[in-house]
């Protein structure tokens, strides 16, 4: 790695994007990554006007996920709704167990992560536009994996091998299944009461 540091006050956005803090990673890995590999969709950091240029010669239903430069906790949504119109731009608010397009969405209009609004917005979501950061991302996802492939050439002793986002997908529901075993155990001791 680079050695780079989180500050506290880049800690402290993500968790207002993909927190609460027990949820933060599972969130942000099932928001964003599957089978290991960012989605293609997501450009982090690009700005309004760029993420409009980068839509401009796409089709109906063209869209892209950021982060909002506004409301930097937020991420928005930019998709091509009409043609010969600027892209819309939609936030996407995160919700403690869920993300929403309102600040209280009815219960239908929740969903557990970014990648499942857009799979229940497939009929209009129709084509994702592919980031440079999410090349970036899967290069260096191919260079580490050659690279443990080299090294673990030399030695079968090697017990540990290369970083899997996908590992945290499941973690959200571990999470949620132990916080039900625990709340029925203090039901069972306030019937015993």
């Amino acid at each position: 790695g680079g050695g780079e540091v989180v500050t506290a006050s880049e800690f402290g956005t993500f968790l207002k994007r993909f927190g609460p803090l027990r949820l933060a990673l599972s969130k942000a890995c099932s928001s964003l990554f599957m089978d290991g590999v960012m989605v293609d969709w997501f450009h982090g950091t690009v700005s309004r006007n760029d993420a409009t240029a980068i839509l401009r010669d796409q089709p109906l239903g063209a869209f892209l996920i950021r982060f909002s430069e506004t409301q930097p906790d937020n991420l928005t949504l930019m998709y091509n709704q009409k043609p010969n119109s600027s892209p819309r731009n939609c936030l996407l608010y995160n919700l403690d167990d869920s993300y929403g397009l309102a600040k209280n969405p009815r219960p239908d209009e929740r969903f557990p992560s970014i990648q499942s609004f857009v799979h229940r917005n497939g009929s209009r979501l129709t084509h994702p536009v592919g980031s440079q950061l999410a090349q970036f991302c899967q290069k260096e996802a191919d260079d580490e994996r050659a690279a443990a492939l080299r090294e673990n050439r030399g030695g079968a002793d090697d017990a540990y091998g290369v970083f899997d986002s996908s590992a945290f997908g499941g973690l959200r529901d571990r999470e949620m299944e132990v916080e039900r075993e625990r709340e029925s155990e203090r039901e069972r001791e306030r019937e015993k009461e």
